[in-house]
């Protein structure tokens, strides 16, 4: 009985293990970093769409106009935005 019980406990931790595993997979392989102009970009899936992260230099926490686009749409012209906003707050 107690093989049993260290089986199933065992064969528990497994799957808990690989299920975090997988999240930390995930989120490295479906984001892209780009530096641009000193501010970082993280460009990931959303939806159907994209999302863009805009940070600031040595920020941990991303601008609040960060674009995003839920619906279909093209990875290029969410990038493409986030640009224009970082252009924008570096010619103010």
């Amino acid at each position: 009985m107690e093989e049993s019980a260290l089986e199933i406990a065992d064969h528990g931790l497994r799957i808990r293990k690989h299920k975090r595993k997988e999240r930390q997979i995930g989120g490295s392989e479906m984001s892209q970093r780009i530096d641009y102009r000193g501010y970082r970009l993280e460009v990931g899936p959303v939806g159907k769409g994209w999302r863009a992260a805009i940070y600031a230099p040595g920020s941990a926490t991303p601008l609040l106009e960060s674009p995003s686009m839920l619906e279909k749409s093209s990875k290029d012209n969410i990038i493409t935005e986030a640009k224009s906003i970082i252009d924008a707050r570096l010619n103010r």
